[in-house]
């Protein structure tokens, strides 16, 4: 699902992406976008936008019933869209999951980092492959905590880490403010909510803020009356 969004004031658009863990089509969404802000070189702001989807679908009195015919196609679809973008997604026996506690997590990281770190997206991509490529659960609390040192390089269990001369706290820190700071769990209620005023009753989401037209013609405007008083003064 996309949406779009006028009165943007940067010059350049801006991508947010609201996604939750537990789903794998927000892994492909967020797999082909940073390919093409990274990789190809699209000139975009490309923001993390971590939602828990069980409340946003309480929000929009949505539901995720997996009856049997759903199941089957959706299997069917996860694996056909993993393979065309090199990854091999199967379901895993314990799907749904409950990504409470990882949606707050990665909340922590988007506002001591930025949105778009690379630890962010490192530990994104890292709990993704390890649900739906290696079946591993990663709502217990041990797996998570594997994911999350062994395979980003800039977490550690128990000691800060300073990188590019900033702190990245423990695995520890982050899981017992995911717990208990208020502060979290505001935000993250905060940032789905917002979600389904934006009109999101899904993930991934994709919103695309743009210019206006007002704004677009008025730097046209000035770029031609910029362009007709060098044109004046070089005559």
């Amino acid at each position: 699902m996309s949406i779009q969004i006028e009165n943007n004031n940067n010059l350049i658009p801006t991508i947010e992406l609201y996604f939750d863990i537990g789903s794998p089509f927000s892994f492909f969404a967020f797999d082909i976008l940073f390919k093409y802000k990274y990789h190809l070189n699209y000139n975009f702001n490309y923001i993390l936008k971590p939602i828990y989807l069980g409340g946003l679908f309480k929000e929009v009195d949505n539901s995720f019933k997996l009856v049997p015919i759903r199941a089957n196609y959706l299997n069917i679809d996860v694996v056909r869209t993993s393979n065309h973008l090199g990854y091999n997604f199967q379901i895993p026996s314990f799907f749904p999951i409950n990504s409470l506690l990882i949606q707050r997590l990665i909340t922590i990281l988007t506002l001591i980092t930025d949105q778009n770190s690379l630890l962010t997206f490192k530990l994104c991509k890292a709990l993704w492959l390890a649900l739906w490529e290696r079946g591993l659960d990663i709502t217990q609390l041990e797996i998570l905590e594997q994911i999350s040192v062994n395979e980003t390089a800039l977490l550690k269990k128990s000691e800060k880490v300073i990188d590019c001369g900033r702190e990245i706290p423990s695995f520890e820190y982050l899981v017992d403010r995911a717990k208990t700071d208020i502060e979290i769990k505001n935000k993250l209620t905060q940032v789905t909510k917002h979600a389904a005023t934006l009109g999101i009753f899904g993930v991934p989401t994709l919103a695309l803020y743009k210019q206006s037209q007002s704004q677009s013609q008025s730097q046209s405007q000035s770029q031609s009356q910029s362009q007709s008083q060098s044109q004046s003064q070089s005559q």
